[in-house]
Order: structure tokens, then sequence, then C-alpha cells
């Protein structure tokens, strides 16, 4: 349909966004930022963590603190997550830009649990999808429903705090 002008309908221009940095070097952040993001700092007397299923970090930079949000301020905590892993390659891509370059994009239900980096405290959330009612409800017999496993089986051999 035409606009009253008679003129053809004009397209939205598509564009992307330019980041100059990601947010690990952010100077606006320099002061507040949590310490174990920054390259080189010694972390001695952090507690470490492993995140699975991290996706681009959302959940693990609000675990670490060390920003601010609707205008408060999270002190950064005392941890360190010593790796990362997710199965999306654009995910991983984005936290390493923004959080760690300690990140692997790797299928979880392929690897071996035991080469997995040790830590005190296990980060996770499998995806929901198939339990989700915005999803297909499939539960358990979903292709992703089983995937709490691979959190359980890390417990069981690390057996995080």
């Amino acid at each position: 349909m035409r606009p009253k002008s008679g003129l053809p309908k004009r397209k939205a221009l598509k564009r992307k966004p330019i980041f100059q940095y990601g947010f690990k070097v952010n100077p606006t952040i320099k002061n507040y930022i949590n310490p174990t993001l920054i390259e080189g700092y010694k972390t001695e007397g952090y507690i470490n963590a492993i995140s699975l299923f991290s996706g681009c970090g959302g959940f693990d930079l609000g675990f670490l603190g060390g920003f601010t949000f609707l205008n408060k301020k999270y002190e950064a905590l005392p941890y360190k997550i010593v790796h990362a892993y997710d199965i999306d390659e654009k995910a991983t891509q984005t936290y390493a830009l923004n959080l760690s370059n300690d990140v692997t994009t790797v299928d979880l239900t392929n690897v071996d649990i035991r080469s997995l980096p040790p830590a005190n405290i296990l980060l996770g959330g499998f995806p929901c999808h198939d339990f989700s009612s915005c999803g297909h409800k499939k539960g358990f017999q979903g292709t992703r429903g089983e995937l709490y496993t691979v959190m359980k089986d890390y417990m069981n051999i690390y057996k995080p705090e």
C-alpha cells in the first residue's frame, strides 16, 4: 500500500550497532568493574566458579557484580569465573568481548565432564525452552530437556560448594 503522497513506501534502514569496546575495557566503569575481568589481574583469594550454558554472560555478570543498572551500583564480588561454556558461537564471542576470553564454544553433551576444570561454584542456566509456556512444552522428551544432566554430572564428579 502506498502512502497518501503516492510515492513508493520507504524501507527502514538496517543498521547494526558499532561497538568501540566491550564491557571489560569500558573506561567509564574502570573504577568499580570486577577486577577479575581485567587481563593480568592477580586473583589470589578469589573463589573459583565455572559457568555452563553461559550464553553471552548476563547471568555471570550479575554473579560477579561490578556494574551499574538503573542508577544502582552493584559492588564487585570476590569471584573468578575460571571458564565458561556454551554451544552458540555468537554468544561466546559476545562473552569474550564483554567478560573473559576464558570461554569455549562446545556442545557440552559431547564433552567428558572430567576434562572441565574444577571449581568451588557451579553457575549455569541450562536451556529451558522445552519447559517454557512459550516453547513446545516437550519437557524431558525435548532435545534440550535433559541438558540439566550435564550440570548434575559435574556436581557428582567435582562436588562444588
